[in-house]
C-alpha cells in the first residue's frame, strides 16, 4: 500500500498539477484512489474528484497537528492501496516537525512512503530538498525528483543537473522524471480553469485542446509506468 507524498516546499512549482496527473494515471490503470488536499485557500483537487466514483477524497490541515491526526486516521480508513497527498506550499517546516509521526503511522499501517519532488530552476529548489531528504530518506521507498518542465526543457536545469545533490541523490537510489509543459490553452481549460476541470475532461475542449492534451498524457503515463514497480503502483 503506497502513499505518494507531492512535495516541493515552494508555492507555485506544481505540486497541484502533478498530483492530478498521478491521480489521473492511476485511474487510468484500474486503480482505486484515495487523495488527500492540504491546500485549504484553494482545495481545487479535492473539489475535482469529489464525486469520482474511484476516488475517495480529504481536505486537511497540515500546519496543524489536528490535520496530521485526520490524516493517519484517514490512511487507517482508506480502503484503496494507492494515496495521494497534496501538500501546500512553504510547508516544509511543519512536515519535517511531523516527520516522525506520519512514518509512525505508515510504519503500523504497513503502507509505504514515495516522496515526489517538484523542481523549478531556482537554487532553493534544490537547497529546500536537503531538508526533506533528511526526514524521509531513512524510511521513504522511493523519492522521486520532477523537474517541471513548465519552467523550461531539462537540459536547462543547469543548477540541478550539475549539482553535488543530484549525484547524491541518485547514489541513495533516487528517481527522476519530467512533469512535461502543458500547453497553456489545455491548462487553462482544464485545471486552471474556474471551477477547474479534471485533465480527462474532454468534453469541455475542442478538438485541438482534446488531442493535445492527450498527446501530452500519452508521454506522462508511461513516464509513471516507468517507475512503477520501484513506487509500488497498487501494491499490497
Amino acid at each position: 500500500m503506497s502513499v505518494y507524498l507531492i512535495h516541493g516546499d515552494k508555492g507555485g512549482v506544481g505540486k497541484s498539477t502533478l498530483a492530478a496527473t498521478l491521480t489521473e494515471y492511476l485511474i487510468a490503470r484500474g486503480k482505486h484512489v484515495a487523495l488527500v488536499d492540504t491546500d485549504l485557500r484553494n482545495a481545487d483537487l479535492a473539489t475535482l474528484y469529489d464525486n469520482v466514483p474511484a476516488v475517495e477524497t480529504l481536505v486537511a490541515d497540515p500546519r496543524q497537528h489536528q490535520g496530521w491526526l485526520e490524516v493517519a486516521t484517514a490512511l487507517d480508513r482508506f480502503k484503496t492501496n494507492d494515496v495521494v497527498i497534496s501538500l501546500p506550499g512553504n510547508i516544509g517546516a511543519d512536515v519535517t516537525a511531523q516527520g516522525d509521526y506520519l512514518s509512525d503511522a505508515l510504519k503500523e499501517l504497513q503502507r509505504s512512503l514515495v516522496v515526489f519532488w517538484l523542481l523549478n530552476r531556482t537554487p532553493f529548489s534544490i537547497a529546500l530538498l536537503q531538508p526533506a531528504l533528511e526526514t524521509f530518506g531513512p524510511t521513504a521507498k522511493a523519492i522521486v525528483a520532477v523537474r517541471n518542465c513548465y519552467f523550461g526543457d531539462p537540459d536547462r536545469f543547469e543548477r540541478w543537473n550539475t549539482s553535488k545533490t543530484r549525484t547524491a541523490f541518485f547514489a541513495a537510489g533516487g528517481i527522476e522524471i519530467d512533469l512535461l509543459e502543458l500547453h497553456a490553452a489545455c491548462f487553462d481549460a482544464t485545471f486552471g480553469a474556474h471551477p477547474a476541470r479534471r485533465f480527462s475532461d474532454g468534453d469541455a475542449l475542442n478538438y485541438g485542446e482534446r488531442l493535445t492534451l492527450r498527446r501530452w498524457l500519452g508521454k506522462m503515463f508511461p513516464a509513471f509506468d516507468s517507475i512503477a514497480e520501484r513506487i509500488g503502483v497498487g501494491q499490497r
